[in-house]
């Protein structure tokens, strides 16, 4: 048996997602050009609360790998994973505690490479000059990225989807 924080940063994340629903009903609900209230209380705490979805889920996924192979590989051989990107985990470590392949959907490999690149991006963050964008009749589209508002650009629903079947994946192989 192991212990560790793996179930609250779960925990932490879904208690976000609710926060980030009742956000983002209110914001619809709202008058503003976009539905939304720009810098608003409510916008920021939207902001705030994707980036803990973000970080609190992809180290959820990383963390339960990583238990999962400590578990069933022993934990020298899961520190010999460690170099591995989180992906590359998730694709080996069943393969070696089921000794077969068990694929992940394409569909989750895409959504699995966009929440470890959001979450990276905001762990190792990088300012933006934003001297070029201030006062100019600019569309959005036109915008770096980064600028675009955080919950405009994640795909929330969709990464709590991968969550819950990469887990359920594994579960289902063990029983």
């Amino acid at each position: 048996m192991r212990a560790g924080y793996i179930t609250y940063f779960l925990e932490i994340a879904e208690e976000e997602q609710k926060h980030f629903e009742r956000l983002t009903i209110f914001l619809k609900e709202a008058d503003g050009p976009d539905g939304y209230l720009p810098y608003s209380d409510e916008c920021i705490a939207l902001e705030k609360a994707c980036i803990k979805i973000i970080v609190f889920l992809a180290n959820y996924l990383e963390a339960y790998i990583w238990n999962f192979a400590a578990t069933y590989l022993g934990e020298k051989d899961a520190e010999k994973l460690e170099k591995l990107s989180t992906l590359d985990k998730w694709e080996i470590v069943p393969q070696l505690v089921f000794r077969k392949v068990i694929p992940i959907k394409a569909n989750y490999i895409g959504t699995f490479k966009e929440l470890i690149r959001e979450r990276n991006k905001l762990m190792h963050h990088k300012t933006i000059d934003i001297y070029p964008y201030i006062n100019k009749e600019n569309p959005a589209h036109q915008f770096p990225k980064d600028l675009i508002n955080i919950w405009e650009r994640v795909r929330i629903k969709e990464y709590f989807a991968l969550a819950n079947y990469l887990v359920i994946m594994l579960e289902d192989k063990l029983s």
